[in-house]
């Protein structure tokens, strides 16, 4: 989950900070710089791990900061292909289900990757899950207290099928919001969630694709609940 980057810069250390010891002050600028920026086709930079080279300060003229040549390693989140995480649901859209990890939002699970026999249903905008489902059932035919629903807060197990780094281009104006259908849930970075005004204008710079759709992964609470029921059915037959 996560990796550890090695960066170079040129850094200044302003006149304010002379006090501090030279580290501490390097150290600030380089969390205040990357802390929390995502680096394209590198990940989201976290915090300074270490620093490995610093030049001797150079003063510039006019500006009075003392300038180093700085190389250091900081601490990179970016999940390979094929990890699996875990974290919670964000919100819900007919296009899929957004995943949150507390310090990173942009995680998607698009419809075709949730597990087989998942179906949204328009009325109550939120997906469930049939573990079992007749030839030729509509899944929209079974009971609401027989569905696994996919309820925004629970924990929910996927795996990393691809990331995406989008370089944003100079905008040639205000992006003008397209306003939601009221009670709407929308999912950033889904397309089609509010139209297009709306994708463009929340678009990640950073985002990542998982799947759900193999045994294991999807709501915790679903293979519990799942494992408890068979156990059950495994005491009444002795």
């Amino acid at each position: 989950m996560f990796v550890l980057a090695r960066l170079k810069d040129t850094l200044p250390i302003h006149p304010s900070q002379f006090s501090l010891p030279g580290h501490e002050a390097l150290t600030y600028e380089i969390n205040r710089k990357y802390s929390d920026r995502v680096l394209h086709d590198v990940g989201l930079c976290i915090v300074l791990f270490d620093i490995l080279e610093c030049s001797e300060g150079r003063v510039r003229f006019g500006d009075g900061c003392l300038w180093h040549k700085v190389t250091f390693r900081m601490v990179v989140f970016r999940p390979f292909v094929g990890e699996v995480l875990v974290g919670e649901v964000k919100g819900c859209a007919e296009e899929g289900v957004q995943v949150s990890l507390g310090f990173f939002d942009d995680i998607h699970v698009p419809t075709r990757l949730l597990p087989p026999h998942t179906t949204w249903d328009p009325e109550d905008q939120v997906f469930f899950w049939a573990p079992q489902l007749s030839d030729g059932q509509d899944p929209l035919d079974i009971p609401k207290e027989e569905r696994f629903t996919v309820d925004v807060g629970a924990k929910i197990r996927v795996c990393v099928d691809g990331d995406e780094f989008v370089e944003e281009e100079p905008s040639k104006g205000p992006i003008k919001r397209k306003a939601a259908a009221p009670g709407a849930v929308g999912v950033a970075g889904i397309p089609g969630t509010f139209g297009e005004e709306e994708e463009a204008l929340r678009r990640a710079p950073y985002s990542i694709t998982c799947a759900a759709s193999t045994s294991g992964l999807g709501l915790v609470d679903w293979w519990v609940q799942t494992v408890a029921e068979e156990e059950g059915m495994e005491e009444e037959q002795e």
